[in-house]
Formats: C-alpha cells, sequence, structure tokens
C-alpha cells in the first residue's frame, strides 16, 4: 500500500491517535503564507480531512496525551516561532481529538521555539530551539516540563545549545535529548537526563546535525542530518550504547536522514532521506531529489531495504503492522506505506 494525502503547507510532524483511527499533522508553514499556518485532522477510517485553523505560529511537532481518566485524548502542538515577537510567550496550542477543536493553550516564558515534544501519563517535555522573539532559531538551551493535568510549565531542564529531538526510556525514568549544536561533523551531542533529579546525567558527542533520536532500552538510534545550510551534508545513522556512553555502530543510508521511529516490536527502524541540496553557491535554488525511507534491521544494524516516497520526507510515524506515515515538506502531503 502508498497513498498520498494532502495536508497543509510544509509538514513536518505527525501523530497517531491511541485507536490509531486519526492523525494529526503540523504545516509549519516556512513560507509566511497568510492564514496557512494550521493542523491537519485525517481520519484513517473515512478519509475525511479536517483543516484546524486558529492561533498557531509554524507548528511543528506535536504528541497526544490523554486525561486522567484515559477517557479524552487531546492533541499537544508545538508551536515553533513562538515567541514571534519579543515581549511575548511562546506557547503551545491543545486540540481535542474528539470534537477537532481548539481547547486551549499553555503560555510560558520558559517557552522559546518549543520543537520537540514527548509525552509521559503525568507529563509533557518539550525543546526549546529558540524562536524570533526570545534568543533566536538554534540558540535554545533548554527542555520545557509541563505537567499535563495543570496544563502549564513545571519546571526547565538545562542542556546544550539547540535541543532538536527526545526520546523517553521505557521505564520514564530517563529523558534522551539530541544537540544540534552547529550541525558540522562531530560536534551534536546526545544528553542523559535523570527525569528524578531533572539534570543531565552524561553527555556523548561525536554526531553531525543530530535531527532525530529514539530509544530501545540500552540503545538510542540518531539520524545525522548535516548543517541546516545543506553543507557539509549528513548520511549516516549511529547507534549509541547509552551505559557505556558510547558509539557502538554507524550505518550509511540517503542524503540527510532525518526522521526515524521504531516499529512496535522495536524489530525495524524507518529512517526518512530528506535528500535536498542547493544547485547553484550562496545558497540558492534548494532542489529536491528523490526521497526515500530506509529500513533497518535494528539488531544486526544494517539497511534492509529502501522504499520510495515523494520529495522531502523529514518525519516518519510508525502505526500497527509497520504502516508508516510520512510527513513530506515541499509536497504538502502526507504518504502513507505499508512496509
Amino acid at each position: 500500500m502508498n497513498e498520498v494525502s494532502n495536508v497543509g503547507v510544509n509538514p513536518t510532524g505527525s501523530a497517531l491517535t491511541r485507536d490509531e483511527r486519526k492523525l494529526y499533522v503540523c504545516n509549519s508553514n516556512n513560507y509566511a503564507l497568510p492564514n496557512e499556518d494550521t493542523v491537519t485532522s485525517i481520519n484513517l477510517i473515512s478519509k475525511e480531512i479536517v483543516t484546524i485553523h486558529g492561533d498557531f505560529i509554524q507548528p511543528y511537532r506535536c504528541a497526544i496525551a490523554t486525561t486522567g481518566d484515559e477517557k479524552e485524548e487531546y492533541v499537544y502542538i508545538t508551536n515553533s516561532n513562538s515567541p514571534k515577537v519579543a515581549g511575548t510567550l511562546g506557547f503551545i496550542t491543545i486540540v481535542s481529538v474528539t470534537s477537532d477543536e481548539i481547547q486551549g493553550y499553555i503560555r510560558s516564558a520558559d517557552l522559546d521555539g518549543p520543537g520537540d515534544i514527548v509525552v509521559s501519563p503525568r507529563s509533557a517535555y518539550v525543546t526549546n530551539y529558540g524562536a524570533d522573539g526570545g534568543v533566536k532559531s538554534g540558540n535554545g538551551r533548554s527542555v520545557a516540563v509541563i505537567n499535563l493535568k495543570q496544563q502549564k510549565v513545571s519546571g526547565v531542564i538545562e542542556t546544550a545549545q539547540g535541543p532538536a529531538a527526545l526520546a523517553l526510556h521505557p521505564n520514564l525514568k530517563f529523558l534522551y535529548v539530541a544537540c544540534y549544536i552547529d550541525g558540522n561533523p562531530g560536534t551534536g551531542v546526545l544528553q542523559t537526563v535523570n527525569l528524578k533529579s531533572k539534570q543531565v546525567v552524561s553527555t556523548i558527542s561525536g554526531f553531525s546535525g543530530p535531527f532525530d533520536v529514539v530509544n530501545r532500552g540500552r540503545y538510542c538510534f540518531i539520524t545525522n542530518f548535516g548543517s541546516n545550510n545543506f553543507s557539509p551534508v549528513g548520511h549516516t545513522v549511529m547507534k549509541v550504547d547509552v551505559i557505556e556512553g558510547t558509539i557502538v555502530g554507524t550505518v550509511e543510508t540517503g542524503i540527510q536522514p532525518s526522521g526515524i521511529a521504531l516499529s512496535s516490536d522495536e524489530k525495524l527502524l524507518f529512517v526518512t532521506n530528506y535528500n535536498a541540496l542547493y544547485a547553484h553557491a550562496n545558497f540558492q535554488d534548494l532542489t529536491y531529489g528523490q526521497g526515500t525511507v530506509s529500513v533497518i534491521d535494528s539488531r544486526s544494524f544494517k539497511v534492509i531495504s529502501t522504499h520510495r516516497t515523494g520529495r522531502g520526507p523529514n518525519k516518519v510515524t510508525v502505526g500497527k503492522n509497520n504502516t508508516i506515515y510520512v510527513t513530506q515538506y515541499p509536497d504538502n502531503t502526507v504518504n502513507i506505506i505499508k512496509i
């Protein structure tokens, strides 16, 4: 199966509901088109598509959490260029899965360019990458902790520069933070946070523009996208032993590996290869090549198959039976692929 759904402008992240009946997609609208900062709700059963408009500023990532009685699900959406103007607050938008309507916001001075988000039963963790009205993009140095019951920021965790991606350990005692730094070879780091103390307890270096990270117990897997100006270009995924604190494997995928996700049985890794380069000097004429998804055996750590996608696949979400949902940034689409 290979099915493409139209969404909004520049999709950058997605999340599945618990029953996998709905997929939510963040449309970051980096072109700054009027009224195009949106979230798309796709009913995967009826194929109905709903565009959610409201108070969004470059919505980037989303995660779905339930209320205490686990009956109602909400989508928590990060607004990556908030605060847009100095003196305002960064914020997260909350959407009801039942109604596809905005239910509220979490606004805080401790949110500055909120980017990636992961959730546990009681908390959410959000990277602060930096925004126009704050420390500027790439200059953030913290992760915000959100109390889901109170729906407010309860604290911050100090990190290295440019926290770009997050992963939770299955026992929820540790949070892994991939920090971009400057995108140059070997400068990126992976930090382990003890969630009881809210402190970084280890830092592993050697990554090149880390874009995404997943955890499988003892191991983390990290994509090396490379520099944001597309020079130098990344082309590898690394396997990290977080107990020993060492990189234990490297595998080549495509050009600019970006998103990464584990299958539900943790046997496979799915990696999107963005594949966009400048055709001329001075960063002119960005040209997209063939987008692909590399499938990696998580134990042997070898690529076992490659699947074509649309242009600029940047994030991947995994459902049951190895169905993957790939956001395709320049195409304004989501590709649904059964591996």
